[in-house]
């Protein structure tokens, strides 16, 4: 598995994309859950304060069921609107998240996934 953002740097009002590269090297097809409780996007700053996180209030919350054919890759997809999460749905900090360099993570059940960068720019 490979996690990366679709661009190096997004422009104000651009939503960030990360994709999940997944590589099925075995000689049958498997199917893995994608769904935001199993495959967990999280989005840290600097700091390594969580600005946002597909677990803390998932929309759909169900599985997502995702066939990788064998000898194949897929890519899982997730967009960010640039809005704060908090966890159980809970009302997120006030403020927009502003410009600088951040951090996306992937959490996948029995998976090491390597983190991947990318910057929000001032308007």
């Amino acid at each position: 598995m490979t996690l990366r953002s679709a661009k190096v740097a997004y422009a104000p009002g651009e939503k960030p994309s990360f994709q999940l590269v997944v590589s099925n090297s075995s000689a049958t097809t498997c199917k893995a859950d994608f769904g935001p409780k199993a495959a967990v996007f999280t989005v840290t700053d600097a700091e390594d304060d969580a600005m946002w996180s597909t677990k803390d209030c998932p929309s759909p919350a169900g599985s997502r069921l995702l066939q990788v054919p064998a000898g194949s890759t897929i890519t899982h997809t997730v967009e960010w609107d640039r809005k704060r999460s908090a966890p159980k749905c809970a009302t997120p900090p006030a403020g927009a998240v502003g410009p600088g360099t951040y951090l996306v993570e992937a959490a996948f059940p029995g998976a090491t996934v390597l983190p991947a960068s990318f910057r929000l720019e001032k308007s």
